[in-house]
Parts: C-alpha cells; structure tokens; sequence
C-alpha cells in the first residue's frame, strides 16, 4: 500500500494533472485502509490549488454516496444516470473493448458515430460528462475504422458544439419515447438504438439565457414539436427568438397550447442529430 500510495503521488507530482480516475470503489484501498485514500484525495486537491491558484482537480470514482459526491465525481461505467443528478457525474465508455481487440477491428464491430453521439447528448442533459475509451494498436496508434468514428464525432461537434461544451441540464432532461426507456447498461460492442424527431435532450447555457433542444432524428416532415415548451406547461419559457445551430437562415417558430412547434429547412444541418437554440426572453 505504501509502495502503490508513492506511486501514486509521484505521479501527481511529475505530471500535474486535473483529473484522476480510480476504477475503484469510494477511494483507493477504503475497505482496507480508510485513511490511505483520504491522504491521497487531500494531497491531490491540495497540489492542485498550489499549481492553479485554485482547486480544479477532479477526481473520479464509483459506488458514492451522496455525502461522498460533495469531494468526488462519481463515475457510473458504462452506463446512464436515470435522470438529472444533482452533483456532477461522469460514464466512462469504450468504442469497442477496454483494450485493443484486432477482431473488433476486423469485423467492423465498434460502436459508432451514430451510437456515441445521442448517448453523449443523453448523459450531458442529466449532468453528466462522458469519458471515451479508444483502445490503441500495440504501436500505439488508432485504426482507421476509429479514426473514421472520431472524425464524425467531431465534425458534429463542430457544428452543435454550443449545445454541448460548458453547458448546464435543465428543469428535465428531455422527453419522448427514449426517456422511457430503461437506462443504458454494460454492453461491448454497438448495441444501437433507433431514435425518432420526438426524441429530444436539453441542455441550457451557463448564464441560463439560451435553452438547447438537441433533436436525435431530422424529421421526414421537416417539422418538430417541443411539448416541454408549451404555454401553461410547468416547464414553459418565455421565448424571444429560435433559431438552428448550423444554419444562417430564419426558420419560423410558433409557441402554443400543444408545444414550440419549428418549420425546419430542407437542408439538414448536421448527421445523428441537431440542436435548436431557444434564445429567452429577460
């Protein structure tokens, strides 16, 4: 224990970073030794605040309680929170496996753009971060199959960003028929799930101005409908301005009785999935 706590802190020490993830439960080593990962958390945190004039280390791990999550993240692997959580959360997952595997490769069996993209989408509505696995060759390098992935994941990103980094969740964290679904469990592999136009996720800016309605399917009518924004709903907004990330030209928007219905254009913006930015009213 001693051998593997300087290790650790050496670590810390050389290499400065702001996350640590353990693949353990609470803290390292807690059912043997208690303090050991107290020590470590406190060495952590504290070194932290030296090197950046404030605290911005994040450390990671599984199986807190709510007490426990005030000075941890907690990690849940390969899954899904039910719904918003009120601390911060984060899923690690793999495109393939853990480690590098030449017949997922050869078989074409990773998880794709179109799998990772809505669950990224799903786990930011409800406070979430997602830590993506990409397994490496024994050269270290990337196959081409995952770097094809990589590169539709980013060019999304580059277009419904907005939507995604330094965001905050919402009064829900989206609606339709995916929402009442059970949450996502331990699968290697893809284990693809259809989405459609009623499926939506939010997301809203920091400063709370700007509400993101993540859309995981264009619609064939080139219509959608935001019953969570609809007059008199619990979670209605007063509404100055619609617009779709992506897309230089007006689209025309109605708020009533039934939701914000959005004439989208004919053009799609983006593959897997687009984000309507609803700009509020003071």
């Amino acid at each position: 224990m001693t051998k593997y706590y300087n290790r650790v802190i050496q670590l810390w020490d050389d290499y400065k970073p702001d996350q640590i993830y353990f693949d353990d439960f609470v803290l390292p080593l807690y059912e043997i030794d208690s303090t050991l990962g107290l020590k470590m958390a406190a060495h952590f945190y504290n070194t932290n605040t030296k090197w950046n004039g404030r605290n911005e280390a994040v450390m990671n791990t599984k199986m807190l309680n709510e007490e426990q999550r005030d000075a941890i993240m907690l990690d849940i692997e390969k899954s899904n929170a039910p719904d918003i959580l009120p601390d911060a959360w984060q899923t690690d997952e793999c495109i393939g496996t853990w480690h590098y595997n030449r017949q997922m490769y050869y078989q074409h069996k990773y998880k794709q753009a179109a799998e990772i993209i809505p669950m990224l989408v799903d786990i930011v509505s409800k406070n979430g971060n997602l830590m993506l696995n990409l397994p490496l060759r024994g050269d270290g390098t990337l196959d081409s199959d995952e770097i094809k992935i990589i590169k539709e994941i980013g060019a999304w990103l580059k277009i419904n960003g907005e939507a995604i980094y330094a965001t905050r969740p919402w009064k829900v964290s989206g609606e339709g028929p995916s929402t009442k679904k059970a949450p996502r469990h331990q699968t290697f592999g893809s284990s693809y799930t259809e989405y459609s136009s009623e499926d939506i996720r939010f997301t809203r800016s920091k400063d709370n101005k700007t509400l993101f309605a993540i859309v995981l399917a264009w619609p064939e009518d080139g219509r959608i409908n935001i019953k969570s924004l609809a007059k008199g709903a619990p979670t209605a907004e007063k509404i100055k301005d619609v617009s779709l990330i992506g897309y230089e030209g007006k689209i025309n928007w109605k708020l009533g009785d039934k939701g914000l219905q959005v004439n989208l254009p004919n053009k799609l913006v983006s593959e897997h999935g687009f984000a309507i930015k609803i700009h509020k009213k003071p």
